[in-house]
C-alpha cells in the first residue's frame, strides 16, 4: 500500500500537518568557542521554517548555549527546564534533531511521559512523532538509547584523551600565572614558558615565605610594587590578598609536576619556576596550623586582642584612653573587668620576646621544627600510598574468592597506614612559619625590631600568653606593671604548660 498523508501513521508523516497549533522550538549546542549561539541560530532557522509549513505559530524560543545534554554534563540546562515545565497541552515542541533535547534515557522517558499524558507533538529532524503511538515510541527510544551510547562513547574518548595527556606531561588548560601561551601561526596553543616577569615575581614570593615572610606582608609589598592578582581575563587582574598569594605559590604546575585528577602523577613537559623540594617546603610551611590568612580590619597595636582579660577571659582591645581624659591609651576588657596602661603592656611583651629567644634551651624547643624533614616526610608518604594501592590492585589479578580478596587488602592497609599516619604527623613538624626569622639568629633584638607589626604579633601568639589581672584591694597607679601575667606557650621540655603553671595570681 502506497502511503499518504491520510492513511500514514501520524508518527512517520512529514511536518505537513494542517492542524493549528502552538510551537515551542528548543535549540541547543554543546560547545561554542565564539558564544555568539551561531550554530542555535542556525537550528531556529530551520525550526522557524518547518513551523511555518505547518501552519503553527511559534510561541516562544528557548536556547541553551554551549551547554551539554549527556549524562556527563556537570551544567544544569536552565532552557530545557523551561520547556518541561512552561508547554501547554495540545502544543508541538520543536526541535533540530532528537539529541538536541536530551542524550539521557531517563529525560527521553520524561518527555514520552510528559507528551503522551498532555498531547504533545514532538517534531525533530523533519519528522511528527505522536508518543501514543506504540511503534513511533518505540522507534523514538531506539534513537535515545543510540545518542546516550553515542554520549557515553565520546566521554571515554574524552577521558582516554585527557589521561594520556596528562601521563605524557602536557597542559589541560590554562597554566596560570606565571606562564603564557606560545601561539603559532594558525592562533592555536602549541605549548607553554615562562612570563619572564610573572616568573620572578612567584620565585621571590616563594623565598620569601620560605625565609618567613607572612602572606599578609607578602601580598601588602606586591600591592605597593604595582603588581596585579591575575583575573579570569585581563581586566578582572586586582590587588593581591593572602587568600590569593597562597593560592598561586601552591600551585604544583609551578614546581614542573603534572596533576590529574587532584594527585601529582609526574613530570610536565613545560619549565618550571621553582623547585619541587621548594614546593613541598612551600606546602608544609603554608599548612601549618599557625598559618592563616587574616580577615576583619587590620590592627595596629602588639598585644590588642591577644591579651586576656584573667576575670572573664575575653580579649583585651586597645582603646583611645582610659577612665578619665587625661589618661594615656589603654588595652581594655570589653566587659570592663580591668584595664592597663598600652604602651606598658606592649614593652613587657616586646621585652619578654626577646629575652626568650636570647635563652638558648627556650629558643631551641620553639624552634623545633624541622623543615627538610617536613618535606621529606610529605615526600614518603606519597610514596607509601601509592605504594599501598599498587599491592591492593594486584590482589585482583590473583584469582582470589571476593571475601578472601577483601581479606587480603585489608591486610594490606593494616602494613601500611600506620606507616603514612606516622610519616603524615612528621610532615607537620616544620618551624612555625611565624619564628623562622628567629632560626640561628644571633641577635634576637635586632630580629624582632625587623619585623612588622603583623609578624611581630604572629610571634606573640606563637611563644607568649598574655593575661592582665585586676587590682584586688589597692589601687595601682597608672603605670604601674604589676597585674599583667606573661607566660611562654612552649617550656624546654616541648610541652606546653600546666594550668597550675599558668594561673597563679600575680601578687
Amino acid at each position: 500500500m502506497i502511503l499518504t498523508a491520510a492513511n500514514a501513521p501520524r508518527s512517520a508523516v512529514a511536518c505537513t500537518e494542517p492542524a493549528k497549533r502552538t510551537a515551542i522550538i528548543y535549540a541547543r549546542v554543546s560547545k561554542d568557542m565564539s558564544g555568539i549561539q551561531r550554530s542555535p541560530t542556525e537550528q531556529v532557522a530551520e525550526c522557524r521554517a518547518i513551523c511555518e509549513r505547518n501552519g503553527w505559530l511559534i510561541r516562544e524560543v528557548i536556547v541553551d548555549n554551549d551547554l551539554s545534554a549527556s549524562a556527563f554534563a556537570r551544567k544544569q540546562r536552565p532552557g530545557y527546564r523551561r520547556v518541561m515545565t512552561e508547554i501547554q497541552p495540545g502544543e508541538v515542541l520543536v526541535v533540530w534533531e532528537p539529541s538536541r533535547i536530551t542524550r539521557r534515557m531517563d529525560d527521553h522517558l520524561d518527555l514520552v511521559n510528559l507528551c503522551q499524558a498532555s498531547g504533545i507533538l514532538f517534531c525533530a529532524g523533519g519528522e511528527i512523532i505522536d508518543f501514543t503511538d506504540p511503534s513511533a515510541e518505540l522507534n523514538a527510544g531506539v534513537k535515545a538509547q543510540f545518542a546516550q551510547y553515542e554520549s557515553a562513547q565520546t566521554a571515554r574518548r574524552v577521558q582516554r584523551a585527557t589521561r594520556a595527556r596528562a601521563e605524557s606531561g602536557r597542559p589541560h588548560g590554562n597554566l596560570g600565572f606565571g606562564y603564557r601561551r606560545i601561539v603559532a601561526a594558525n592562533d592555536t596553543t602549541v605549548g607553554w614558558e615562562t612570563d619572564a616577569e610573572a616568573a620572578r615575581i612567584v620565585a621571590r614570593v616563594a623565598e620569601r615565605l620560605l625565609a618567613g615572610d607572612s602572606l599578609y606582608k607578602v601580598s601588602a609589598d606586591l600591592n605597593a610594587e604595582g603588581s596585579r592578582a591575575p583575573g579570569r581575563t585581563p581586566s578582572e587582574a586586582g590587588p593581591w590578598t593572602p587568600v590569593k598569594v597562597k593560592a598561586m605559590v601552591l600551585r604544583p604546575a609551578l614546581a614542573g609536576l603534572r596533576v590529574f585528577r587532584g594527585e601529582v602523577i609526574g613530570d610536565s613537559t613545560w619549565p618550571a619556576i621553582i623547585t619541587p623540594d621548594q614546593h613541598e617546603r612551600l606546602k608544609a610551611v603554608l599548612t601549618h596550623r599557625s598559618q592563616r590568612t587574616p580577615s576583619g580590619p587590620k590592627t595596629s597595636h602588639l598585644s590588642s586582642g591577644i591579651a586576656e582579660c584573667s576575670e572573664c577571659g575575653g580579649g583585651m582591645y586597645w582603646r583611645a584612653r582610659g577612665g578619665r581624659k587625661t589618661s594615656p591609651p589603654q588595652y581594655r576588657c570589653q566587659k570592663g573587668c580591668t584595664q592597663r596602661n598600652a604602651e606598658i603592656v606592649d614593652g613587657l611583651v616586646a621585652s619578654a620576646v626577646v629575652e626568650m629567644f636570647y635563652d638558648k634551651v627556650w629558643a631551641a624547643s620553639a624552634l623545633a621544627g624541622d623543615d627538610d624533614k617536613a618535606a621529606s616526610a610529605a615526600l614518603e608518604v606519597k610514596a607509601l600510598e601509592q605504594q599501598m594501592l599498587v599491592e591492593i590492585d594486584e590482589i585482583d589479578t590473583l584469582g582470589f574468592a571476593r571475601v578472601n580478596a577483601l581479606r587480603e587488602k585489608k591486610k594490606i592497609e593494616d602494613q601500611y597506614l600506620p606507616k603514612i599516619q606516622a610519616a603524615q604527623a612528621e610532615s607537620m613538624q616544620a618551624v612555625n612559619p611565624a619564628l623562622r626569622p628567629f632560626v640561628d639568629a644571633t641577635d634576637p633584638y635586632g630580629v624582632w625590631e625587623s619585623l612588622g607589626l603583623l609578624a611581630q604579633r604572629d610571634v606573640v601568639r606563637a611563644v607568649l600568653r598574655v593575661r592582665i589581672f585586676p587590682v584586688r584591694g589597692r589601687k595601682l597607679s597608672i603605670d604601674d606593671q604589676n597585674g599583667v601575667l606573661i607566660n611562654p606557650r612552649v617550656f624546654p621540655s616541648g610541652t606546653p604548660p600546666r594550668d597550675e603553671d599558668t594561673d597563679n595570681d600575680p601578687f
